[in-house]
């Protein structure tokens, strides 16, 4: 039985209108208007803050510009404007019958805890806390192997960003990388992305796969 960490944005759900709106909504209110016109697809999968500090090229501006952010993506603001992937949820029970499915996300637990249950979606969460500090992915991974207690030779990775798949190999864990999200084919693979996914409607079977062909002997085909 193979046990799967799901990322959240870029790979069950599109959250492109909800985090964006509040992203540009803080750059307007801190007089950043010019740069609300660039394309802000890339900041989706990295921490916030990360993004704001590139964007805007100082910590203290960065914090700031967070807060704002978090102010509009809540609950009762912009949080809930995502789109579901097509056959997303059906390949996440299929894999629930297989194995043990995770959601593991950089997104703070509060809110994912609140998508999950708007979603329906029944999983063991593990994601960032508001307060932490943590600012990477294998950081998570690494407090979901300690506090399951789970070797990290019977996990898969699954996600859309080359930081999931960087993530998954310094944790020694097997990497999926599916491209209906904003990770490309050649990120996903110069990351460490052993197999990709170019459908929901496939993840079952290609992460099933990882585990009876696969190993850790390494994978060089691509599979569709």
């Amino acid at each position: 039985m193979g046990n799967y960490f799901v990322d959240l944005d870029g790979t069950i759900i599109d959250p492109k209108a909800g985090m964006i709106g509040a992203f540009r909504r803080a750059l307007i209110e801190m007089g950043h208007h010019h740069l609300t016109s660039c394309d802000l697809d890339w900041v989706i999968g990295p921490p916030v803050i990360a993004s704001f500090a590139t964007l805007l090229g100082n910590r203290e501006e960065a914090e700031q510009a967070l807060r704002i952010y978090r102010t509009h993506y809540t609950p009762d603001g912009l949080l809930f404007e995502f789109s579901v992937y097509p056959d997303i949820l059906g390949a996440i029970a299929e894999l629930q019958a297989t194995g043990r499915v995770f959601i593991c996300t950089m997104k703070p637990t509060v809110l994912a805890e609140a998508i999950l249950a708007r979603l329906g979606l029944t999983a063991e969460l593990f994601g960032a806390d508001l307060n932490n500090g943590i600012q990477a992915k294998d950081e998570i991974l690494d407090q979901a192997l300690r506090k399951l207690v789970i070797s990290p030779a019977t996990c898969l990775v699954i996600g859309d960003r080359g930081s999931d798949m960087t993530a998954a190999g310094k944790m020694g864990m097997l990497a999926l990388g599916v491209t209906w999200g904003y990770g490309s084919s050649a990120e996903l693979e110069n990351a460490g992305a052993q197999v990709l996914c170019h459908s929901p409607g496939c993840l079952s079977r290609i992460a099933s796969n990882c585990f009876a062909n696969i190993g850790f002997g390494g994978l060089t085909e691509i599979l569709s």
